[in-house]
């Protein structure tokens, strides 16, 4: 068995802080197969509802040890909002996270799809990644 102690579990994550500054995050409406640890970008549409914006996640909270192990991070929560205007309209499965050079890093889906198609929907989304939990 190997595991991470708590300070590898800190090292790997303060690592992936450093190497997400400037990716972005962003939404998909459709998913070409369900998600799995050989799913694609190019398995993914993007959303463009109307006001859909993706966000570039410049800054990083610091790594801290995660209480149901090993060691995370996260961008602060990120809110995705419909502003009404042509009339576009989509239903929302989730998000993903490109590198600064646009490369998948992780997929998320929701625990349903949210609909984004009136004034003041809105979709605010708090990611932690996590390093060196035990499955």
């Amino acid at each position: 068995m190997t595991i991470y102690p708590n300070t590898g579990a800190l090292l790997l994550a303060a690592t992936m802080r450093t190497f997400l500054a400037a990716s972005k995050m962003k939404l998909y409406q459709t998913i070409a197969s369900p998600l799995s640890p050989s799913t694609v970008l190019a398995d993914l549409t993007e959303a463009d509802y109307d006001g859909y914006t993706e966000k570039t996640l410049t800054t990083w909270n610091l790594p801290y040890l995660d209480p149901a192990g090993g060691a995370s991070i996260q961008p602060g929560t990120q809110q995705f909002d419909f502003v009404a205007a042509a009339g576009t309209t989509n239903v929302v499965l989730g998000f993903y996270i490109l590198d600064a050079a646009g490369a998948l890093v992780c997929v998320g889906s929701f625990d349903s799809p949210i609909p984004m198609g009136n004034t003041g929907d809105s979709i605010p989304i708090n990611c932690s990644l996590n390093f060196g939990a035990s499955s």
